[in-house]
């Protein structure tokens, strides 16, 4: 008999991020990530295994301003992904 694996309350939350970022490839999203206060305006392009690429729109640090960016799923504090509800604005 194969052993199941084991579903912790932090594996469930990270496989419904996941799901939920693959599912919103495309759309606007505002991060706040690890460490504080690091804030992310911009795009999902992409989720590849644990990271979520992202094509930054504005942000609060002056050293990365545009391009795309690998953020570390388990560093995501908070999101917003825009749908119907209130727009992500664009600029900080």
């Amino acid at each position: 008999m194969k052993n199941k694996p084991i579903l912790t309350s932090g594996t469930v939350r990270h496989k419904v991020i996941i799901d939920t970022l693959k599912r919103s490839t495309g759309q606007k999203v505002f991060l706040l990530i690890q460490p504080y206060p690091f804030v992310v305006f911009g795009s999902i392009v992409a989720v590849k295994h644990d990271f979520l690429l992202i094509d930054i729109q504005a942000n609060r640090l002056s050293e990365v301003q545009k391009g795309t960016i690998h953020v570390k799923i388990e560093d995501i504090e908070a999101f917003y992904i825009e749908a119907a509800g209130p727009k992500i604005p664009t600029e900080t």
